[in-house]
C-alpha cells in the first residue's frame, strides 16, 4: 500500500497561471502572509510572479475578521510588513484600491 503524497505548497508559477482567467480575484489573508514572513526574501520568488500575473488591480488583502486571532492593527501591519517593497501604487491597490472595485458599498458609492 503507497502512502499519501504530502501536500506541498503551490509554486509561484502556479498560482501565477491562473491569472488567464479573467474574473478570478485573489485575496491575500494572515494564513498566506504569515507563510510569506516565515520564507524570508524567498516571498519576493512567490509575490513578484503572481503580482505581475494578475496585476496589483486583481489582489486584495483581507483582514479575515473576526476568525483571526490577532488585532486588525497586527494583521495591518503584517500586510504593510510583507507589501513593503512594491511600489506605492501597487500597495494601494491591494489593500484598498480591489476590495474598493469589488466592493464599492465600502466607499458608500451605491451606483
Amino acid at each position: 500500500m503507497s502512502s499519501p503524497t504530502p501536500r506541498t505548497s503551490c509554486p509561484a508559477s502556479a498560482v501565477a497561471a491562473l491569472a488567464v482567467h479573467p474574473g478570478l480575484h485573489l485575496k491575500l489573508t494572515h494564513r498566506n502572509l504569515e507563510r510569506l514572513r516565515d520564507a524570508g526574501e524567498q516571498a519576493d520568488d512567490f509575490l513578484g510572479p503572481v503580482i505581475e500575473a494578475f496585476g496589483a488591480g486583481r489582489i486584495a488583502w483581507g483582514s479575515n475578521l473576526p476568525a483571526a486571532e490577532q488585532s486588525l492593527p497586527e494583521l495591518l501591519a503584517l500586510a504593510e510588513e510583507l507589501l513593503a517593497g512594491l511600489p506605492e501604487r501597487d500597495r494601494q491597490e491591494i489593500l484598498a484600491g480591489t476590495a474598493r472595485r469589488l466592493y464599492p458599498g465600502l466607499t458608500g458609492d451605491r451606483s
